[in-house]
């Protein structure tokens, strides 16, 4: 894996700064990234980025545009190993989890990427394949510093290779949109505060919360919030617990009126892909890229994925699958959730595949493996 700077060769100051990014994109975040921070890592001048790129922005745009096409197919191929660990792979997860702030790299990515994925995978089965591969290890980027368990999610590249070219064309799912996340009654003012932060970090990001902020949003005066507040911090943290809570329970509900089968546990994955979940996937994926750089945050987001694993753990444990690999059915639920919200915001529709014929062929797999003696986790 690696930087295309094609379009840049030949202008070493450009490559410069492009290769300097991606650095520090890896390592700091996106949000922490800036024109000083760049021009010192690249040994150039101000006036030689602005000349390039024009700002941030633009900068971020021409990270997309240099690397998405090679990075997406390997990031699609389940036998393509080396995608997850690697900090263009962790840069390029950030830049798409924050195009829906960015003007500039949202036009490149929503023009781009749907395109890219309908040309190269023209058949439904083997898109299918392809965006479960692809949605799983975003997860996986996203989440394992924060959510080490998501390391196991890896076992799905195995099973995806193992079924590419056998997935049937299934009947695709009939899913009604579930209900977005809210108050189920009249909200106390500390709810209030909660339901305020998620708006604020699902439009903006983490770092543009502020108590002033949360004051104009409330119409209240910061000396209201200050007392029944921790800490910022602790105030993402329980925003993002009351939301993964509500959003597992009702998910659940959905499941559980399918019988629990096969299609129940389909609809848990793409059920909440809906317009009306869209606010929640977006401050799902802002929460876990700052939680990458706030040890406090990222404590308490890890405990919420922890319950929101044991929760669904309980109900896979009713599926037909071997009891080593329901916990790490669990891990793949919200590795393929978080994914597939990444891959509906970039305008690639989620829900119109044949994921219940994934299921099943990973189902006959693993039946396979049983029978030969292979490993299966």
């Amino acid at each position: 894996m690696y930087l295309d700077v094609s379009a840049h060769r030949g202008n070493s100051s450009a490559e410069k700064i492009l290769k300097s990014a991606v650095f520090l994109v890896a390592r700091d975040g996106v949000d922490a990234i800036s024109v000083a921070s760049l021009v010192q890592e690249a040994g150039v001048s101000r006036p030689t980025f602005y000349a390039h790129f024009g700002d941030i922005d633009g900068l971020l745009a021409e990270i997309w545009l240099e690397s998405y096409k090679s990075w997406v197919l390997d990031m699609c191929d389940p036998s393509e190993l080396n995608v997850v660990g690697d900090p263009r792979s962790s840069a390029l997860v950030q830049i798409l989890l924050v195009a829906h702030r960015k003007s500039q790299v949202e036009e490149s990515v929503r023009s781009l990427l749907p395109t890219l994925i309908d040309d190269s995978f023209p058949l439904l089965a083997d898109k299918t394949v392809a965006l479960w591969t692809f949605a799983n290890r975003v997860g996986i980027i996203a989440s394992i510093d924060v959510w080490p368990l998501a390391e196991r999610a890896k076992l799905l590249d195995g099973y995806l290779a193992a079924v590419t070219g056998k997935v049937s064309n299934s009947d695709l799912l009939e899913t009604e949109e579930l209900a977005e996340i809210g108050p189920t009654s009249e909200p106390d003012d500390h709810e209030k505060i909660v339901l305020a932060t998620m708006q604020i970090v699902q439009k903006s990001g983490v770092a543009a919360l502020s108590i002033a902020r949360l004051g104009r949003m409330l119409r209240v005066t910061s000396g209201f919030i200050y007392p029944r507040i921790v800490s910022q911090d602790v105030l993402v943290a329980e925003a993002f617990s009351y939301a993964l809570k509500q959003a597992t329970s009702l998910n659940l509900v959905r499941w559980r009126q399918k019988k629990r089968g096969l299609e129940g546990f389909a609809e848990f994955l793409v059920g909440g892909l809906g317009d009306p979940r869209a606010d929640w996937r977006r401050f799902r994926g802002e929460v876990l890229l700052a939680a990458n750089h706030a040890p406090e945050l990222a404590n308490s987001v890890a405990q919420s994925l922890d319950d929101f694993a044991r929760d669904v753990t309980k109900q896979a444990a009713l599926l037909p699958v071997p009891k080593e690999l329901v916990q790490t059915l669990a891990v793949f639920v919200h590795t393929l959730l978080f994914g597939f919200s990444l891959i509906q915001h970039a305008g690639i529709n989620g829900r119109d595949l044949f994921h219940i014929g994934v299921i099943r062929a990973m189902l006959a797999e693993i039946g396979r493996r049983i029978v030969t003696g292979s490993k299966i986790s």
